[in-house]
């Protein structure tokens, strides 16, 4: 869990320095100055608390909400919608990368949930088992995530791929835990 944790907090540090190229742009632009130290200040301390992991789910949805609320997009769209959709163009790599760590995080709180849900019924040989593959599941998750994340490595763009690459992996190994419970339910 631990490599996850790392990464977790590298997608962090790379949303942090798009931040830095947000305020120039800002900048550039005319934004308020008052306005910028306020963005920045709440950047600064979403990735402290990213990185020490006290961030809740209600921090997050508020994020959430001040990033997507200044292009009036609805506060409940994915990084994925918003591709599909076309609303990505006006966001910025900064925004697309804590986009994509939100959206992690609530893939990670799904998948802790579901796994809970297995794990209520099982005999502690299966549990052990279980926790076993779900640690190395973990471990898989993070080193392909590095892989796919690696062609891009220095790159701004380099923690959204790495994030957007464990959320899928996260997404689907919930849906296998789902079966895997529902079936377990149907016997």
């Amino acid at each position: 869990m631990e490599p996850m944790f790392n990464n977790f907090a590298l997608v962090c540090f790379g949303a942090l320095l798009s931040a830095l190229g947000f305020v120039l742009k800002r900048s550039l632009t005319g934004e308020k100055s008052k306005e910028r130290a306020e963005r920045l200040a709440v950047l600064a301390e979403l990735q402290v608390k990213l990185h020490s992991g006290d961030i809740t789910i209600g921090e997050l949805e508020n994020l959430e909400e001040w990033l997507i609320k200044p292009a009036n997009r609805k506060a409940d769209m994915t990084l994925e919608e918003a591709r599909k959709s076309g609303q990505i163009d006006g966001l910025t790599q900064v925004e697309m990368n804590l986009r994509a760590g939100i959206d992690l995080k609530k893939a990670q709180l799904e998948l802790q949930h579901t796994l809970g849900l297995v794990k209520i019924d099982l005999e502690p040989t299966e549990l052990r088992l279980l926790d076993e593959a779900q640690e190395l599941w973990s471990a898989f998750s993070v080193k392909q995530a590095d892989f796919e994340a690696e062609m891009y490595d220095g790159g701004s763009i380099q923690p959204l791929i790495w994030a957007t690459a464990v959320e899928d992996a996260t997404r689907q190994r919930t849906k296998e835990l789902n079966l895997l419970y529902e079936g377990r339910q149907n016997l």
